[in-house]
């Protein structure tokens, strides 16, 4: 992983099989599906890099030093940011303003699907009882 340029503590299967195919001399294509809600880039400001440093702030979206629309970085810094304050007990934050129709209508239904999956977690903490 080192040798192709990525180091990072977490990576996830898809990845792994991507930056091997990669660094196998294969090119990928990037192809949204609608049945997907998969947000690229989101370890860049979740896992410390390898050798020191930290993961991304939330003001760093143009320090990925990746050829992505800031937009596409925004909805992973965006992400990341809800996925912390979930697990943390927080409230979530505020979306990006200013993007197009389209993604922020995408980024709608993440927020809705990943804020779901922690609701029935949080449930019981917010009406007391401990989960059996």
């Amino acid at each position: 992983m080192a040798a192709a340029g990525h180091r990072y503590w977490i990576y996830d299967t898809g990845k792994v099989v991507n930056i091997l195919l990669q660094q196998g001399g294969h090119r990928l294509c990037h192809f949204e599906h609608p049945a997907l809600l998969h947000i690229g880039g989101i370890s860049h400001y979740l896992s410390t890099p390898i050798g020191g440093g930290r993961p991304r702030a939330a003001g760093e979206a143009t320090d990925l030093g990746l050829p992505w629309p800031l937009a596409r970085l925004e909805v992973a810094r965006y992400t990341a940011a809800l996925l912390r304050a979930l697990c943390d007990g927080e409230a979530p934050p505020t979306p990006p303003t200013g993007l197009d129709t389209d993604l922020a209508e995408r980024l709608e239904r993440v927020r809705r699907a990943v804020t779901g999956l922690f609701a029935p977690a949080q449930a019981p903490l917010a009406t007391g009882r401990a989960q059996a």
